[in-house]
């Protein structure tokens, strides 16, 4: 600038003469736009991608350096109207690619992204926040699936639980249940009334099967009683509606308490449910009709 201010002074001095207007206008545009050469000739763009590692600097007019990371690779480069042509040569070989001008930055035909600086800024807090709110959902979903493993483990254990419950419960009914047929066998009643009662606490129907038909039907006529029987027999059958074995034995419970049309209705519907005849059933249906209890013989 004082180059062109210095010649404009020199030429107006000369011959102390006035330049003419237009000369001098002329003198300063030239300076002008020579100034602007030599800027945009000295200016460095850069463009850089989100996560870093790929960067493109144009270090003059016409030169370029484009880095992956690992290496640096040095190049040519021409601007056309909306986009960018970089040639790098290397072992010999040429390698041009086209990166479409943006707002943005640059695009390679692989869609990949090189950033303005201030939209890089803009580009990295975006990924920074993104990548927060990914690793957040990310441990709220292991956490999810540790609280649905740490159910399953918890279910599966209770389940296990449960059965080994259920299978010591059921172990321990039908030891009770032995030996209370064994016990009545051996007509040691108390021992056999008491391993009954022990298997019927722990839900066994067939226990209490047991209980109503010895008070309804027992040899020693001095331990029979109908309403015990008629309640054991209603607590079984309440278990197993359709049971023809407890129905029957419901019957001779109503019988010794003297319900002797209860007793007829519920040997007809044990009749009914067996599959074949029934001999035994069909005496004691004939013994209600007749009012009369059944018991077994000695």
């Amino acid at each position: 600038m004082f180059l062109i201010f210095t010649i404009g002074c020199s030429l107006r001095l000369r011959g102390n003469r006035t330049m003419k207007p237009r000369l001098l206008l002329a003198i300063l545009a030239a300076g002008f736009l020579l100034l602007g050469c030599k800027k945009s000739s000295d200016e460095v763009q850069f463009y850089r991608s989100v996560n870093g590692r790929t960067s493109l600097r144009l270090i003059s007019r016409d030169e370029c350096e484009l880095s992956d990371g690992s290496a640096i690779l040095l190049g040519k480069y021409t601007r056309q109207p909306d986009a960018l042509r970089v040639v790098l040569t290397t072992m010999g070989t040429n390698q041009v690619i086209y990166y479409r001008i943006t707002d943005r930055g640059i695009q390679d035909n692989d869609g990949n992204m090189l950033l303005l600086p201030d939209r890089y800024a803009v580009a990295v807090e975006q990924a920074r926040v993104a990548r927060e709110a990914e690793e957040a959902r990310q441990r709220a979903l292991q956490e999810e699936q540790a609280r649905q493993r740490l159910a399953e483990r918890q279910a599966l254990e209770q389940r296990q639980e449960r059965d080994r419950i259920e299978r010591e419960k059921k172990e321990e009914v039908e030891s009770a249940i032995a030996k209370g047929t064994a016990a009545f066998k051996q007509r040691s009643y108390r021992e056999g009334i008491a391993a009954f009662e022990r298997a019927s606490k722990l839900g066994s129907g067939a226990a209490l099967n047991n209980l109503a038909w010895h008070y309804a039907t027992c040899p020693d006529s001095m331990r029979l009683d109908g309403k015990k029987a008629v309640e054991f027999a209603l607590q079984a059958t309440k278990m197993e509606p359709n049971n023809a074995n407890w129905l029957d034995t419901l019957a001779a419970a109503y019988a010794r308490d003297g319900q002797f049309m209860e007793a007829r209705s519920t040997q007809d519907r044990a009749l009914k449910l067996r599959s074949g005849p029934d001999p035994q059933g069909l005496a004691r249906f004939k013994l209600y009709i007749q009012e009369k209890a059944y018991q077994e013989p000695n």
